[in-house]
């Protein structure tokens, strides 16, 4: 892999404590089926500048309780949707992109989802008042058929059940910088591939941002938990963990 600023995990975090900001380093990826991490890191010099079609004033970090602006998608179905259309309803949504290769990226943010779209049926109530969006950040190659395809294979539930409470959304290319920058996702293209960052996110009923989560450290037993109290309602459903 060329050169590319993108969280990465490592086995031994001790190794944090001989790097320095700004340093170029290579390292081995090691990749499962699971986890990605990296290996036999060296340095190998200072950066010399943001890589290419980056620069750090574009990433700002989400505030919690400001308004969700109404921004605009296709979803799986071909059909229009917006945020405001979502109102009244908690909404859980991330970010992927269905050519991800790593498994505890774009996978493990689906699979999350999965897991909370199985928590949330077992409570009527909570379920009957929560909305679940994948956006992808690459709608030039996730079409709507792409998407469709990619949320049946990847969650084996029937279209008829899936749809109506978890829909994967394509946003205009036009609209994908002020979108990423609302949520705080860094996702930009390098020699084919997408090099990225994660963002999830509560939107309270009132459309508001009530929760942001960087990264995939977050669970769905946390996730489950404040979801519960954007929703203002009482259950004792739990979590049910994916098996990895």
């Amino acid at each position: 892999m060329k050169a590319m600023t993108m969280p990465y995990q490592l086995k031994d975090p001790a190794v944090l404590d001989r790097l320095q900001i700004g340093q170029q380093i290579k390292a081995t990826l090691l990749v499962t089926n699971t986890e990605s991490w990296l290996e036999d890191i060296q340095v190998t010099g200072q950066a010399t500048g943001e890589p290419a079609g980056r620069t750090s004033t574009q990433f700002k970090i989400p505030v919690e309780g400001q308004l969700v602006p109404d921004f605009v998608f296709t979803n799986q179905d071909g059909l229009r949707a917006h945020m405001t259309q979502y109102r009244g309803q908690t909404v859980l949504l991330t970010f992927i992109y269905t050519r991800c290769p790593l498994p505890d990226f774009c996978p493990r943010m689906t699979n999350n989802f999965l897991s909370m779209e199985r928590s949330l049926r077992q409570d009527p109530t909570l379920y009957g008042s929560t909305h679940l969006l994948t956006v992808t950040f690459d709608p030039e190659f996730d079409t709507p058929k792409i998407l469709r395809q990619y949320a049946l294979a990847s969650t084996s539930i029937p279209a008829s059940e899936l749809f109506a409470h978890w829909e994967f959304l394509a946003p205009r290319p036009q609209d994908l910088a002020d979108i990423s920058r609302f949520f705080g996702l860094s996702a930009w293209k390098e020699d084919g591939q997408i090099t990225h960052s994660l963002s999830t996110v509560i939107i309270d009923p009132n459309g508001k941002l009530y929760r942001w989560y960087h990264g995939n450290s977050w669970t769905t037993d946390e996730l489950l938990r404040e979801t519960k109290a954007a929703a203002g309602v009482n259950s004792t459903a739990t979590a049910s963990r994916t098996t990895e």
